[in-house]
């Protein structure tokens, strides 16, 4: 009996630490991230926080200086989260030709983030992951 208690007790212990590492898609959040200057009801803080988040991209996006008949232009996916302190945190960026200079201009708009007021589940923060659709013209 003591053996199945003590190896319940370390399932769940497990299974409770792996949940708090663990990241929480933006779509089932119960509470959005809040970006400064964004107020309302919960779908109204996730359109101005896509807003805000789409916002300072293309407003810190510098084109890189390229050679001749060279091209970034193209649809990016970039991944990342917003962690229980409320930073942006890259994860994966993917798009049709990713050189250094694209994927360098990315991680420098990631430094560039405010923090934010993280996002809450059970009244907990907790990280969302997030999904950006880029175009480069």
């Amino acid at each position: 009996m003591k053996r199945i208690f003590f190896a319940l007790f370390l399932i769940v212990s497990l299974n409770l630490l792996a949940q708090e590492d663990e990241s929480v898609p933006i779509q089932i959040i119960e509470v959005v991230p809040v970006y400064e200057g964004c107020v309302g009801s919960n779908s109204e803080l996730k359109d101005c926080l896509n807003r805000k988040i789409y916002e300072h991209f293309s407003k810190s996006f510098i084109y890189p200086k390229l050679k001749k008949k060279e091209s970034i232009a193209g649809r990016y996916f970039i991944s990342f989260k917003i962690d229980k302190e409320g930073n942006f945190i890259l994860i994966n960026v993917k798009g049709p030709d990713l050189r250094d200079l694209v994927l360098n201009e990315i991680k420098r708009i990631f430094t560039k983030f405010p923090k934010i007021q993280p996002a809450s589940q059970r009244n907990k923060p907790v990280a969302v992951v997030y999904n950006l659709p880029f175009v480069v013209n």
